[in-house]
């Protein structure tokens, strides 16, 4: 009790300085210094709003709001459910182990569908092997969304399992997850994706144990507070869905190349419920080559901004203020790779050019803005230790920042990329030079940039005490970009296939790994 009661006096303290801080920095505005100063001060603030909107909607739906619990019963009856298993171009063997898998579900009343958008003569044998619905379209239009759209002509279950073609279920998966369903205004139920080999931060950072799987803190954090919300996010794969629900929004949503999250979104407005359950239900494979884990991060990155573009929530009435606030902020996360590039060259600015970026004193300054930061990133870390790093989350991003960041301005200037680019993931790492150099080339010239601004910061202290700041904030760039060329000139292949602990992930915790032996 006394426990709690520190934890949410602290929470408190860190929203009210928050808020202290963001409204004192718009009086710090260069007005009247000169215009490139205005510019990049407003850009600046821009960023921090952002992040601000960020940690207020996460403050409110993690600390403030009561967990509801999920509940489920049984449905007395079993209905029909269609298993769809949309693929394009992946390996042959991923496709056959997820198959296979799927033949094994435990469910009388199920119907297997492969959708092959490669129209491969392999893969229509290997459904025939398994004697499974073989679908293949002549027209490719709008990715996998068409694909599943296509599919929906089809077929006649009043629920759909969507299983990416590299997740492999567990025999239970529909036994798990139907019983949700007995809440007739469930729309559809998500479950976690979980993997069965380390992320490349891991393997190439050799820190299996030591840091979170990138990909922690969103499913075992965020989308079970989403529940809070009715903001759950659809993933595209791990979900049922209630086939009455995807009518009613006229099927999958298109226009993206990222189909799930305005889908989940779209099913919410239309006064449906988006149910999160964090229990593994599948397991597939994270990228291990970088070219692939790329591509897969950029079109998530372009796909969220066309969601955000294309399907303006604001328009949606069925949604609330709170529900539109999480999508916003789930979509307009993918800025990152900008606002890291930006927060890199920063101190630069001001120790090359003279640009100031906030007019005011020092002191000031360190008194405002120190203690929220702190705090926030303190307390985010101790609460949710094996979950989340502010360290490393942050290191994940300026990693991907220089590709991100051209990413993500292409799109919001209308340079749009339609094209789903499937992931390879193979069980073997295979070096992308292309994508190798860019990442090294980049994070390089920002590292000279970085020190040479370092020790102008240095000779020019005596004559300017603001000089501090950016003399500390150029140490702290360095040691990131210095990490971050460790990551890209990483040039290990991975001779055995590394499958981690499935047991492990009944309560989602960090991954033990077993080099070179299947854990079945």
């Amino acid at each position: 009790m006394k426990k709690n009661k520190v934890k949410n006096i602290v929470s408190i303290l860190i929203v009210i300085l928050s808020n202290i801080y963001i409204i004192w920095r718009f009086a710090t505005l260069p007005i009247g210094i000169n215009a490139k100063s205005v510019f990049f001060s407003c850009l600046l603030l821009f960023f921090e709003l952002i992040e601000h909107t960020e940690f207020m909607v996460f403050y409110f739906n993690t600390f403030i709001s009561k967990d509801i619990k999920v509940k489920n019963s049984k449905l007395g009856k079993e209905p029909n459910i269609d298993v769809l298993i949309p693929t394009i171009n992946e390996a042959y063997e991923l496709i056959e182990e997820t198959i296979k898998a799927c033949t094994e579900i435990e469910y009388a009343n199920k119907f297997i569908y492969l959708l092959d958008d490669g129209n491969r003569k392999e893969i229509k044998e290997l459904a025939e092997k398994y004697n499974i619905h073989y679908v293949a379209r002549v027209s490719h239009e709008n990715a996998k969304a068409g694909n599943l759209n296509y599919a929906l002509n089809l077929i006649k279950s009043e629920y759909i399992l969507v299983l990416d073609c590299d997740m492999k279920p567990k025999k239970t998966i529909i036994n798990d997850i139907m019983p949700y369903f007995a809440d007739e205004t469930v729309g559809f139920v998500q479950t976690p994706q979980c993997f069965e080999n380390p992320d490349i931060y891991q393997y190439r950072f050799e820190l299996f144990k030591s840091i979170p799987n990138s990909q922690n803190y969103f499913y075992q954090v965020l989308q079970e507070k989403k529940n809070n919300i009715n903001a759950v996010v659809f993933c595209g794969t791990n979900a049922i869905i209630k086939r009455e629900a995807l009518d009613k929004i006229g099927g999958f949503a298109t226009g993206s190349i990222t189909e799930d999250i305005a889908t989940g979104m779209l099913i919410e407005n239309a006064g449906y419920k988006g149910i999160y359950v964090n229990q593994a239900e599948a397991f597939g494979i994270q990228e291990n080559e970088l070219g692939s884990f790329i591509r897969q991060r950029s079109r998530w990155c372009r796909g969220c901004l066309q969601v955000g573009k294309d399907y303006r929530n604001r328009n949606y009435q069925g949604l609330n203020i709170r529900q539109k606030l999480e999508y916003f902020t789930s979509i307009y996360y993918w800025l990152f790779g900008i606002k890291r590039i930006f927060f890199l060259l920063l101190p630069i600015l001001y120790s090359f050019f003279g640009i100031v970026l906030i007019k005011a004193n020092l002191l000031n300054f360190l008194v405002l803005w120190f203690p929220q930061y702190i705090l926030k990133r303190l307390y985010i870390d101790k609460v949710y230790h094996n979950k989340r790093s502010s360290t490393w989350n942050k290191l994940y991003q300026i990693i991907l920042s220089p590709v991100l960041a051209k990413e993500a301005i292409l799109e919001l200037i209308g340079i749009r990329k339609k094209k789903f680019e499937v992931s390879s993931k193979t069980k073997k790492g295979v070096q992308n030079k292309k994508y190798q150099i860019e990442l090294a080339t980049t994070h390089t010239i920002l590292l000279f940039l970085n020190i040479v601004g370092y020790f102008i910061s240095l000779f020019r202290i005596k004559y300017f005490s603001y000089y501090i700041l950016t003399l500390v904030w150029n140490i702290s760039n360095m040691g990131y970009l210095i990490l971050a060329l460790i990551f890209d000139l990483s040039n290990k292949e991975r001779n055995d296939y590394l499958y981690v602990q499935r047991d492990n992930y009944s309560k989602m915790s960090l991954i033990k790994i077993v080099v070179g032996e299947k854990n079945e």
